[in-house]
């Protein structure tokens, strides 16, 4: 490119496990994790929504109950299955989940920097994978926990995204050097995706596509009937696992995951997802990814500017370029909300795409093999692939990208990608392009500390918050106190309430959603369903919910007065949300204990006449 500089830049990352360099950086990364495993224990969980499926489930599992047959569930089985074997080995514990998820998080630091390595170099690497523990592995960048490794709101999420992490390691290694096992182990990761979560599968289906575009210019069809052939064995292995214990047609809808009921419902529908999306103010939501798009591309062509200058060609017009740069990124800026850097996510994807494809192409027409450098881009298989699952991740945000919320996991790759680009590959190109480059990499140093400090600060401010002990042994965790959140506070003193005065072969319902406070107090859910949030109820409908309810028949019901303004609803309990089943608690229970403003305890009124 341009004077020809380009010859001389090399790859300077060493290939895993070559150098001790870089057993030393892991060995660095997991004492950072177990440092922050310290500062943040017990804290991690919310202890009202999600996290307590991913107790609750695989405790019954462990119990004997099926899923899909006895449990009403959304997604594939693999995880929670997963966990009801680890619950059967080592005891039902929330410390038992801690210890896998700890593994997996081991797991994914070693992918991410080995990845990042190859298509990158070690600061790079380094920075990223520092990144990722602290935004991600144990962030806590709302007032909810749930959103980071230790306790997801999904293991599917966690889960699959290492799957896929794998996966894109494999196949960019097979284009590289061609060994027939990891094909046949990309297959089987693959395979093990689909029993994950849809939009999990989406991705690492990309992934395939992107990796097959160049398996069919490369004449290897053997190759993608291995792959697809070892895809199928955890699939069809764990379709006859379910079908052993239930009919075929339940078992294939339980195994389709959440692709039936969000294809068959109107969930995709509802206000929830359509905020989520940004759909709901669509043009308020464009506007801003034009802004900061913008804005990205001021900043960078002011730090251009500079280097040009220095090293190319001085010129009096140097501070006038660079300040009418800064001015417009800041008018840009003022108005949009603060900490909006999601709308630079996308950015950072279809550039990484585009470095990577074309660094692809490149090398395959420059030297017919697929394993020939281009200087500029080392492994640009890694590059092209990574850059695709994080594009394809981010279509679950729609125009609304973030890294808070979902962005744990679905803006994970595309927000390291942000690190990689202007750390390493943006002064890398400005350094071909003429020499330049060093003041871009200082203002993006500058730039990735300061935004991992600042989000750093925040998860510190919501952990110290926690304070309120709830749950006791393996299963203890720490909430907010009343003062920070009366809703989270009422649970716990109901968990103990619960754990006091009723018995332990008692039933529990917590509607609208809770079900942690069944775990955590050992009471039994009599119906099939977990939550009775609106998604629940779209996919499975009112009246067959309440139709659980009333065969069920739970002793007790704690209501959740919880607020539904994402779903377009009043608070839980005022009536416009599943009018049914409210008139149903007001005909068959009563109130027996009152836990603050928020948390009501029901008794069914038969049990209270036998009394």
């Amino acid at each position: 490119m341009g004077n020809g500089r380009s010859t001389a830049i090399t790859h300077d990352s060493a290939a895993w496990p070559k150098a001790p360099a870089g057993l030393v950086d892991l060995a660095g990364f997991y004492i950072l994790a177990a440092l922050l495993l310290a500062l943040t224990w017990g804290k991690w969980p919310d202890i009202l929504s999600d996290f307590g499926r991913e107790l609750y489930i695989p405790w019954r599992l462990a119990e004997g109950q099926v899923l899909y047959r006895d449990l009403f569930y959304l997604h594939g089985p693999l995880s929670p299955y997963y966990h009801a074997l680890l619950f059967r080995a080592f005891g039902v514990s929330l410390l038992t989940l801690v210890a896998s998820n700890l593994a997996v998080l081991a797991l994914a630091i070693w992918l991410i920097y080995h990845i990042i390595s190859e298509m990158s170099d070690r600061p790079a690497a380094r920075a990223a994978a520092a990144a990722f523990l602290l935004l991600f592995g144990f962030g806590h960048l709302e007032n909810h926990g749930n959103y980071n490794w230790i306790t997801p709101y999904s293991h599917e999420l966690t889960h699959g995204l290492v799957l896929a992490l794998g996966m894109l390691a494999l196949l960019a290694r097979d284009r590289e050097r061609r060994p027939t096992g990891s094909l046949i182990l990309a297959g089987l990761l693959y395979g093990l995706v689909f029993l994950t979560k849809a939009e999990m599968f989406v991705a690492a289906t990309a992934l395939v596509a992107a990796w097959l575009v160049f398996l069919r210019r490369e004449g290897r069809l053997r190759a993608i009937g291995l792959f697809l052939a070892a895809a199928a064995l955890p699939v069809v292995g764990f379709a006859c696992f379910l079908a052993m214990q239930m009919e075929w047609r339940l078992a294939l809808r339980g195994l389709a995951g959440g692709w039936t009921h969000l294809l068959g419902t109107s969930v995709a529908g509802q206000t929830y997802f359509q905020k989520l999306a940004g759909l709901d103010a669509p043009h308020k939501y464009a506007g801003y990814l034009l802004s900061v798009t913008l804005s990205v591309l001021l900043l960078a062509g002011a730090a251009a500017i500079y280097d040009y200058d220095r090293h190319v060609r001085r010129s009096p017009w140097r501070a006038a370029g660079i300040g009418l740069c800064l001015l417009a990124a800041l008018w840009l800026t003022l108005p949009l909300p603060p900490l909006l850097v999601g709308p630079a996510l996308p950015v950072a994807a279809l550039l990484g795409l585009a470095l990577g494809a074309s660094a692809a192409c490149q090398t395959t027409r420059r030297t017919g093999d697929p394993a020939g450098p281009w200087p500029l881009v080392p492994g640009p298989s890694y590059l092209l692939l990574w850059s695709v699952l994080a594009l394809v991740l981010l279509l679950r945000f729609g125009l609304r990208p973030r890294l808070a919320h979902y962005g744990f996991v679905l803006a994970l790759p595309a927000a390291l990608l942000v690190v990689v680009l202007v750390l390493y590959h943006l002064p890398r190109l400005l350094e071909a392009r003429y020499g330049g480059g060093q003041a871009f990499r200082r203002l993006a140093w500058g730039g990735v500390v300061v935004s991992v400090g600042f989000w750093l600060v925040l998860s510190g401010l919501c952990y110290q918050a926690k304070t309120v002990p709830v749950g006791r042994g393996g299963d203890a965790i720490l909430t907010y106190p009343e003062r920070w959140a009366p809703r989270d506070y009422g649970l716990a003193q109901a968990v103990g309430y619960l754990e006091r005065h009723t018995a332990p072969g008692a039933t529990l319902v917590v509607l609208p959603e809770g079900i942690l406070v069944n775990y955590l107090a050992r009471r039994l859910n009599p119906t099939p369903y977990v939550s009775f949030m609106p998604p629940e109820v779209a996919i499975a409908g009112e009246d067959t919910m309440l139709a659980a309810l009333e065969q069920g028949r739970p002793d007790y019901v704690l209501l959740v007065h919880r607020r539904l303004p994402e779903y377009g609803y009043l608070p839980y309990g005022w009536g416009d949300f599943s009018p049914s089943i409210l008139a149903w608690l007001d005909r068959e229970y009563e109130i027996v204990a009152q836990f603050g403003a928020h948390v009501s305890l029901y008794k069914r009124q038969e049990v209270l006449w036998k009394k």
